[in-house]
């Protein structure tokens, strides 16, 4: 697979080659690359290699806020870039006949899409958080991972399988409220995709408390936020009850999202990122 990669990047008058996989290609290739005059850009938002196979680009790009330094320091160039949501995704769920606004008929009253195995590091605090959620409350599950639950396990009782790609969209868009939750990695911050997956797809985002996360939306008003278990709960339970009020955050935060929050506007800022490389 290295060698067509390779192949197919010769023959190609390409000035940046964008790696989002950062372990596929070797060190070696890596160097090849940035020998013929190529700015070699990699893209991670998630546990990243060893050092040395960070130190094969020319620059990283991330929406983890506390990665950049983390990179510098290595001497590799760094730059933040947010995650977004693909706005013609709306188009491919009502062409399922499925409607993506905040006032939809939504089957699901509360819903989680994501990994949910309690032996992996990265979900375990995430999946004990959600077994309790599911234990008290009508949550629906969709995702990976469920078969490191156990027998017995109410998350287990909640799962309804894998849902990837639109799939996974027309579950957010059948959602009245969506549970986020982010893995250690993220070191307290807002990052994940859920955060713009949910809110461009109508439902009403429950997310962890965090401190970047009124650079996306505000707290309260286009988005809810918990602090802890049983203040999620608390949360959850208000929400179910008062569905107008979920109605008018999801709203607003739908309107957030396609506002601010767009791959056409992620592109854009890429495209600053990269040109201020080559110029």
């Amino acid at each position: 697979l290295q060698e067509i990669a390779l192949a197919q990047i010769e023959a190609q008058p390409s000035e940046v080659v964008y790696v989002q996989n950062l372990s596929f290609f070797d060190r070696p290739n890596l160097d090849l690359l940035r020998g013929q005059g190529r700015l070699l850009v990699g893209q991670i938002s998630s546990e990243p290699p060893a050092d040395e196979q960070l130190r094969g680009f020319d620059l990283l790009l991330t929406s983890f806020p506390h990665f950049v330094e983390r990179f510098r320091s290595l001497g590799v160039d760094s730059d933040f870039l947010q995650i977004g949501f693909y706005e013609r995704v709306l188009d491919r769920l009502r062409d399922r006949r499925v409607d993506p606004g905040p006032e939809a008929q939504r089957p699901h009253a509360l819903s989680f899409v994501g990994g949910i195995d309690p032996r992996y590091s990265q979900h375990r605090a995430g999946a004990e958080l959600l077994e309790r959620v599911a234990a008290e409350l009508p949550l629906e599950v969709w995702g990976y991972g469920s078969e490191g639950l156990a027998a017995g396990s109410a998350l287990r009782r909640a799962y309804r399988g894998e849902a990837w790609g639109i799939d996974m969209y027309e579950v957010l868009a059948r959602s009245r409220i969506v549970v986020n939750r982010h893995g250690p990695i993220a070191a307290g911050y807002a990052n994940n995709m859920r955060l713009f997956e949910a809110t461009g797809a109508g439902a009403m985002l429950v997310t962890e408390a965090a401190p970047n996360l009124a650079d996306y939306f505000e707290p309260g008003h286009e988005v809810v936020t918990y602090d802890g278990p049983a203040d999620l709960m608390e949360k959850l339970r208000h929400y179910l009850d008062h569905d107008e009020e979920r109605k008018r955050i999801a709203a607003a935060g739908q309107a957030r999202t396609l506002r601010e929050h767009t791959y056409g506007k992620v592109i854009a800022r890429l495209s600053e990122i990269l040109e201020a490389r080559l110029s």
